[in-house]
Formats: C-alpha cells, structure tokens, sequence
C-alpha cells in the first residue's frame, strides 16, 4: 500500500509498484510539476535555437538547404513534414543535441555535469529530436516516460518547421564564395580562431587525402605538408588552446624584411601577384557592381552609383545589403589607393546599366 509519499508494495512486480505509485496524489503532483518544469525548460532551448539562427555557420545552413533540395528532387511527393523531419535529423540530431547532453565536451561548460543536470539534459533532448521529427506525436514518443510530453511536442512542431525552413533560406554556394572572397580582398588582415588540436587534425586529414587533393607533385599543397612534415599528436583536452592565426599566401606577397622563409619558399613556383593596377581594380568594381544589379535590379533606376548603393543597402536582403557594403569598400579602396576618378566609377556603372538593361 502507499503511505506517507512512500510505496509499501512487497512481493510485487516493478509495473504492479509503479502503477500503485501512479495512483497516489502526492506523486501524480509532484510529477505533474516536473513535466511542467521540464516543458519549460525545453521551450526556453527551443526558444534559443530560432532565435539564433543568424548565428548558425553559413556551411550548416547550405548544407540544410541541400538536404531540402534533394529530398525535393528525387522523392517530389514527399510533404513539407517529411522534407523538414530530414533536415531536423541532420541539424538537432547532429549538431543540437550532442552538445546540449555533452556540453562540457564542446567547451560550454568546464566540468562534466551532475547525474541528475545529464539525466534532465537528456530528455530536453529527446523532446527537441521528437519536435524536430515532425511525425505525429504519438509516432514521436515511443517510451512510455515521454508520454506526458506529447501535447507539447506536437504544439511545437509547427514552430520547428517554420524554422528549420528558413533554415535553408541561404544564397547559392558559389555565389557565397564569390562574396567572400571580395570580402577577403577588401580586408587588409585577415584571421581566424582555431584551437591546436583543431590545427592538427586539419593537418593529419591534408596528410591522409593529399593524393586526392594534390595529385600532381608540383602542386603547393605538397609544398607546405613537406615543410610541415609529419603531424603533431592530439593534446590533451586540458593543454589544447585556442589561438588566433594570420592568414596570407606565400605566393600571394613578398615577405616582410627579416621574415624567415623556407628554401621552397624562395625557389618554388610562384603565383602572379594580384592585379592592383588601376585596370585592375576597375576590373575588380565592374565585376561587383554587375553582381549587384543581378541580385537587386532597383538599383538600375537610380542615376549614379552612390544613390543606387544607397538604395541596396536599404533592401530587406541581408545579402544584397552585404554586397552593396563590400562594393561600396571596392570604389572608396579604388578611388583613394589607385586613383580612380570619380568620372570613371559613374562610367563604370553607366556601362552596368546598360548591359543590365540589355
């Protein structure tokens, strides 16, 4: 029998015991504050997750809207529910979840949490995958323990769907790519915030595929892995710190006065220098300015170039605004460092009119 909050059940079975203690009002309620208290917890995560999905790396997201694209391509009756329980497989299975049960194995917390912190992390878990699967709640839940959950799985559903399409709603690969490399031109210094054992598994990984990703011996890569030589052991979770690294080409400039170089550097094939000259750089503009008149043609309509980078900057596209910035950045950089004249950036547009419109 059940007394004073405590189950007396001898010489019964574990289901026999917990259906007694199902039926006592002191742990139906304290249960009931627990879901409630869990529900919470997940909604706050849940509530996180949408709301930083600016933050995500553009990679992810490309690689979300690939999923979708395919899913899309070969299998044309698949619902919006399936195409977006795949794309919940692959973002909250993958990257969500493992750090929100692990999070101390991605650096979000410095020790390994208590039994009880794991245990309530696990089941926040269970309920985003079971939201992010999109199948009806009662296929969602199977353990009889997330039963209680299923009105608030399937509440949330319509949110994570919503979510995990603008998820996808990324530009085309090799048009990010060209985006970003007008951004690497126009920052003098660029760098990027890498851990050591980061470094050394991209090393090993170079080591392992180099005779995929450099066949032919001339290639620089196989220049630098032999300069590198073989590569470091993994530290210890506890020795691996994160650095901040200059990135330049050997190729790309002359060293600095007193910089050591290495025999290859000085004797290997070199890289034509970038074109710098004013034709260059003209050259560099028109490509950028034909670009954004592709992405966001009101900027056709205006008069002069600055009034229409004005006008780009003011779009909803967070893509078209970053490129109006990064061609903007081109024509100052072109006009103070290389002497553009002002005619020549209104020709230069005028002649991107004219091909836009054609």
């Amino acid at each position: 029998m059940v007394e004073s909050g405590e189950v007396h059940a001898e010489h019964k079975s574990f289901s026999e015991k917990m259906a007694a203690a199902e039926q006592h009002e002191g742990v139906r309620s304290r249960v009931a504050e627990r879901i409630r208290n869990l529900e919470k917890l997940a909604r706050s995560f849940l509530d996180a997750i949408i709301q930083s999905i600016d933050q995500v790396p553009y990679g992810i997201r490309w690689l979300c809207k690939a999923i979708r694209q395919l899913v899309q391509q070969h299998f044309p009756e698949a619902t919006e529910e399936n195409v977006t329980s795949l794309i919940g497989g692959f973002y909250v299975l993958r990257f969500l979840n493992p750090s929100i049960v692990t999070p101390h194995a991605y650096r979000l917390i410095p020790h390994q949490p208590r039994y009880g912190a794991r245990r309530n992390m696990t089941l926040v878990a269970k309920i985003l995958q079971s939201v992010a699967n999109q199948s009806h709640a009662s296929a969602a839940v199977k353990e009889s323990y997330m039963q209680p959950f299923k009105p608030f799985i399937q509440a949330e559903q319509s949110r994570m769907r919503t979510f995990l399409n603008e998820l996808c709603e990324v530009p085309d690969f090799h048009d990010a790519m060209e985006l970003e490399q007008y951004l690497t031109l126009c920052q003098p210094e660029v760098s990027i915030d890498i851990t050591l054992n980061e470094i050394y598994l991209i090393h090993d990984l170079l080591v392992t595929y180099k005779h995929v990703l450099a066949p032919e011996l001339s290639d620089h890569l196989n220049e630098i892995l032999h300069d590198l030589g073989p590569p470091e052991a993994r530290l210890k979770r506890k020795d691996d710190v994160q650095v901040t690294l200059q990135l330049f080409s050997r190729w790309d400039a002359a060293p600095e006065p007193g910089e050591l170089t290495s025999p290859a550097a000085a004797t290997g094939p070199q890289k034509p220098p970038r074109d710098t000259s004013l034709e260059g750089v003209k050259q560099n503009c028109k490509q950028l300015l034909m670009k954004l008149l592709r992405l966001y043609p009101p900027c056709a309509e205006e008069p002069t170039l600055m009034k229409a980078l004005q006008v780009a900057q003011q779009s909803p596209s967070q893509e078209v605004k970053l490129h109006a910035e990064v061609t903007l950045s081109q024509v100052l950089t072109a006009q103070e460092q290389c002497g553009l004249p002002d005619d020549d950036g209104h020709a230069l547009y005028q002649e991107c009119r004219g091909v836009s419109h054609s």
